[in-house]
């Protein structure tokens, strides 16, 4: 845990300073587009070639979109008492 906090930060900073570096930020975008499609793939393929998760696939799938209906769902009542005290 300690290793990606200290990244985040080290990225921050390395952030902070060459800011002015266009040519370089647009260098890292690609690569940090190209670095999620490539982990998505590899997170696919190792699904993909685990039978216990193919044949459980149905019942997690239901799992995960009750969860992310109902995550989505207490964001947005989250959100709007704090709109509205924003505005």
């Amino acid at each position: 845990m300690y290793k990606l906090i200290l990244f985040f930060i080290a990225g921050i900073i390395f952030g902070l300073f060459l800011k002015e570096h266009q040519k370089l930020i647009n260098t890292v975008k690609k690569l940090s587009e190209f670095s999620v499609f490539f982990l998505l793939f590899i997170l696919g393929f190792l699904m993909g070639s685990n039978p216990s998760i193919i044949k459980n696939l149905l019942s997690m799938g239901t799992d995960g979109l009750i969860i992310s209906l109902f995550s989505i769902i207490g964001s947005i009542l989250f959100i709007i008492p704090i709109e509205r005290k924003i505005k």
